[in-house]
């Protein structure tokens, strides 16, 4: 706490800026898997009879957790 307070740069300018491009790199990645899954998503639930809320609980009620989380996972490698 005394470095904290005393104003002592813990990190260095070249590091910052690296884990900051880092940072956005993995941020722009996961708004296209975001997008991906919001337009797949739309695709689904598009002529579906129920609100899509409603679709969407009865979906994950009705798929067991690992094939919920495979599914996922194949979402996220994209």
């Amino acid at each position: 706490m005394t470095k904290l307070r005393g104003g002592v740069t813990l990190v260095k300018p070249e590091e910052r800026k690296a884990v900051e491009g880092m940072l956005s790199e993995i941020i722009g990645h996961w708004r296209k898997r975001k997008r991906m899954f919001k337009d797949l998503w739309d695709t689904l639930t598009e002529n579906s009879p129920k609100d899509p809320k409603q679709f969407k609980v009865s979906f994950l009620a009705s798929h067991s957790h690992r094939s919920y989380s495979l599914f996922l996972m194949f979402l996220l490698s994209c």
